[in-house]
């Protein structure tokens, strides 16, 4: 607990505070993409922990998941 408090206060100091020069739009295509790939990724991990579920459809979905990233 210690040592969080420290480490916030040295990156409060050590970090500048940087604003963008511009606004920038929303990424809804990042948005998406991150949403479904961290659905996919969770579920295959779920499905990997279940003894109901083969592991081929677990890897499978967690395929899935990193091709959504691209």
């Amino acid at each position: 607990m210690q040592l969080g408090i420290i480490a916030i206060i040295i990156a409060l100091r050590l970090m500048q505070n940087q604003k963008p020069k511009e606004k920038l739009p929303f990424d809804s295509r990042g948005f998406l993409s991150t949403g479904i790939t961290m659905l996919c990724l969770v579920s295959g991990l779920e499905m990997l922990s279940q003894q109901q579920s083969h592991p081929k459809y677990a890897f499978a979905v967690i395929a899935a998941g990193m091709l959504a990233l691209f």
